[in-house]
């Protein structure tokens, strides 16, 4: 068998099928979202798309509270799907952030700028701390909150001993309203977090000479203020920093059968009082004579084996709040071979808006004469040597989700921010390698029918940048209509067989906008539908055959609101 170009007969065949494929996809009803069926995103459509178009927010009836925003009903439903600790967890979050006064001792302020220390184990002693962790990420606070050094930064003085605290920093009262709102939804379906701050249960008196000692762990034996104690049947342990002490008794049982719990804590005079824990309360804070028996609660509300488990919730939000990082790459010559070089920038606006701004900035500084001289000289070594294809011209480079820095690198100028990390999903890249659009014209015509299917997708906000990376790529980046909140939810949100299906079906309707054009081949590069993902930014290259390409922004719609998209010429 001989291997040589394709006939012309060849050619028109694989032509008709691709634009049959192409009017099969582009025929079929769009890819099914249940989610934008709901009340709630039906209310969000008509309601609030017509009030955001008027300019305009209706005002509540007098005496009547402001209805909660449609952020805090889907990061409320959201909550709802997980297990009922960590949904307390959540709210001891929300009355924190959103509820409890501005003065509280713990918070810090700074000109009209508020901060409210945040930790992981906030409400480990109330719950569990596997509930607390999990409330933690699940609000996305380990990316939204910033360590003491960058509060110092913002002007704050830091009393000491909170160095190893995260803050929240509240420009404004009105950002504090999200969890407040989230807060009193969760509480008129009757979920509340039992926070000692908040808990007004009664304590009954209990004599003690003094506070429990250490004793290597066993407790100190007491006499149990909750029934007739003759000899000590209890054990108490030492008071916490936060001045809260726990014990036991053995000769009590709670309502579930277990050893009876309690905390104790020194009052201002000199004297104890104790309380029975939350978990061994009824309605009357009274305790039962049942005698322990075997729980099976330990394995989630089942005799044997593990319960199926929760679906995973994707908190969303308006917007994620994040740097713009760019990031270039250069191979150099050494000594024994070649090494690759990587510096990062920051960039002002969005991931959009910089690739926008790239596309009017690619030529200065005269880099192309300086590129094109080198065309011979790099194809020729690519070709005979190997010489890395990035090795005369930069590779232009963007991260695609807001960062945010997990530490700082200290130089002997200064602090530079590292290790960064995606804050979360708020635009989808599309990879389409082995794409031969044809000329620019037809380029052109496909970047336009992209920018009509992002349009028109229920998941995408509308916004958009269309790339061409090479004779035969293309990038596209679509904003995400809901962006997903956290680095660990984002991830999440990627593995999951919903998007993912639903990224194949909008891939599939690009690729089929091209083949309708006369476009040939084209893939999806699943490799970009993952966290920290870099996309090309405009700019000249040396791709891998060698050759020396210009990328050029196609098209990109930065304001939805637009009659019509920016489109730019190559």
């Amino acid at each position: 068998m001989t291997c040589g170009p394709p006939s012309p007969a060849q050619v028109a065949e694989k032509k008709a099928r691709n634009v049959a494929l192409a009017k099969s996809i582009l025929a079929s009803p769009p890819p099914a979202a249940e989610w934008k069926r709901t009340a709630l995103k039906a209310w969000d459509d008509t309601l609030a798309a017509a009030y955001a178009k008027a300019g305009i927010v209706p005002p509540p009836p007098p005496g009547v509270p402001a209805p909660p925003s449609v952020a805090a009903l889907r990061l409320a439903d959201a909550a709802l799907t997980m297990p009922r600790k960590i949904v307390q967890a959540v709210q001891g979050y929300n009355f924190k952030l959103g509820k409890r006064p501005a003065d509280h001792p713990s918070n810090l302020r700074h000109g009209r700028m508020l901060a409210i220390p945040t930790v992981a184990v906030f409400v480990r002693d109330a719950l569990t701390q596997h509930a607390s962790v999990s409330a933690f990420d699940f609000l996305g606070l380990r990316e939204k909150s910033i360590p003491t050094a960058e509060l110092r930064a913002l002007g704050f003085v830091v009393p000491k001993g909170r160095e190893r605290f995260r803050w929240m920093v509240f420009h404004d009262a009105a950002e504090r309203v999200l969890y407040a709102d989230v807060h009193t939804i969760l509480s008129t379906l009757g979920i509340d977090c039992p926070h000692p701050e908040q808990d007004g249960s009664p304590f009954v008196p209990f004599p003690l000479d003094g506070p429990a000692s250490h004793n290597h762990g066993k407790g100190s034996p007491v006499c149990c203020p909750f029934h007739e104690d003759a000899n000590p049947s209890a054990a108490i342990y030492p008071l916490s920093p936060r001045g809260y002490g726990a014990g036991v008794c053995r000769a009590c049982t709670g309502p579930d059968g277990m050893p009876l719990r309690f905390c104790y804590r020194a009052t201002r005079d000199g004297s104890y009082e104790a309380r029975i824990a939350r978990k061994h309360r009824d309605g009357a804070f009274q305790m039962n004579d049942v005698k322990p028996v075997d729980s099976t609660s330990r394995y989630n509300r089942g005799p044997t084996g593990r319960a199926a488990p929760p679906r995973i919730p994707f908190p969303t939000a308006s917007r994620l709040y994040g740097t713009t990082l760019s990031v270039s790459l250069r191979a150099y010559g050494t000594g024994s071979g070649w090494g690759q070089g990587t510096s990062t920038a920051r960039l002002s606006g969005d991931v959009l808006t910089a690739i926008v701004r790239s596309e009017a900035t690619a030529d200065y500084g005269n880099i192309r004469p300086k590129v094109t001289n080198y065309e011979f000289e790099a194809a020729r070594r690519m070709v005979q040597e190997g010489t890395p294809h990035n090795a005369d011209a930069r590779d232009r480079l963007i991260r695609v989700q807001p960062q945010y820095s997990t530490y700082s690198e200290t130089y002997p100028w200064g602090s530079v921010p590292s290790g960064w990390q995606d804050a979360g999903v708020q635009f989808v890249p599309f990879d389409f390698d082995d794409f031969n659009l044809g000329i620019d014209g037809t380029a052109q015509a496909w970047a336009d029918r992209v920018v009509g299917l992002v349009a028109r997708d229920p998941r995408c906000s509308g916004r958009v940048t269309v790339v061409r990376t090479s004779g035969g790529g293309a990038q596209v980046i679509a904003e995400l209509a809901r962006p997903i909140a956290g680095r660990q939810p984002g991830a999440a949100w990627f593995a999951s067989n919903g998007p993912r299906k639903w990224y194949r079906e909008l891939g599939e309707r690009m690729l089929a906008a091209g083949w309708e054009l006369g476009a040939e081949g084209g893939d999806i590069d699943w490799s970009a539908f993952a966290p920290n993902r870099l996309m090309r930014r405009p700019g000249w290259r040396v791709t891998k055959d060698g050759e020396v390409y210009r990328s050029h922004l196609l098209a990109a719609v930065l304001d939805v609101a637009a009659s019509a998209p920016v489109t730019l010429a190559a």
